[in-house]
């Protein structure tokens, strides 16, 4: 009895088996990607009632306003103390005189806010943006600022005292009698890309650059 041959399957067949066999891998990959970005990216907490008192009042304590979008808003003197703004819009929000102490912003775009005189004592902006973010005499003691971008930033009479700033970018920074005697993780390249003079405050062994 001769041995039967295996039966070729048509080209059309094995085309669609293909077909889908990568439309099944493309979606796994894509759900591994999406959980990824799940991970890193908060979602959306914040209620909208918390914004609406926020902005009738000024003031939103211990609140959930991860993801929330405030970008332009004037919050003069608004009361955020210890609000969890984790990857929030702030960008070119007015903060001036905000109370932000032990505030969480990380990852937050706080790109050309306005946050003189604000109080961020203890706060967390670790990797936020603050590129052109205006912190003339902005209260910092404690502030973690570990991989933040302060490209630009205006830190003019800032108080840095015990600040985080290891990995932060000071690119072009503005650091004109900003004291950051006891700021931890700074460094001399760090220095070297921002602006200061002798009346920038530093740890010894460090000199700022002028410019």
């Amino acid at each position: 009895m001769m041995p039967m041959r295996p039966r070729a399957l048509p080209s059309a067949t094995i085309a669609k088996t293909m077909a889908a066999a990568f439309a099944a891998l493309t979606c796994g990959a894509l759900a591994a990607f999406l959980l990824i970005i799940a991970s890193v990216v908060p979602a959306a907490a914040f209620k909208a009632s918390d914004v609406a008192m926020l902005r009738a009042t000024r003031s939103c304590f211990k609140c959930d306003f991860r993801g929330v979008k405030l970008a332009g808003e004037n919050h003069f003197k608004a009361n955020l103390r210890e609000t969890d703004m984790t990857g929030a819009n702030l960008e070119k929000t007015y903060l001036s005189q905000a109370f932000l102490e032990d505030a969480v912003m990380r990852g937050a775009n706080l790109r050309g806010a306005n946050l003189r005189f604000a109080k961020l004592q203890r706060a967390d902006l670790s990797a936020a943006n603050l590129t052109g973010a205006q912190l003339i005499v902005a209260w910092m003691q404690g502030t973690v600022l570990r991989g933040a971008v302060l490209d630009g930033a205006d830190l003019q009479g800032a108080d840095l005292a015990g600040a985080d700033l290891t990995g932060a970018s000071l690119a072009r920074a503005k650091l004109f009698r900003t004291d950051l005697r006891k700021a931890k993780g700074l460094t001399q390249a760090q220095l070297d890309r921002a602006c200061g003079d002798a009346s920038t405050r530093l740890p010894a062994g460090l000199t700022a650059r002028v410019c």
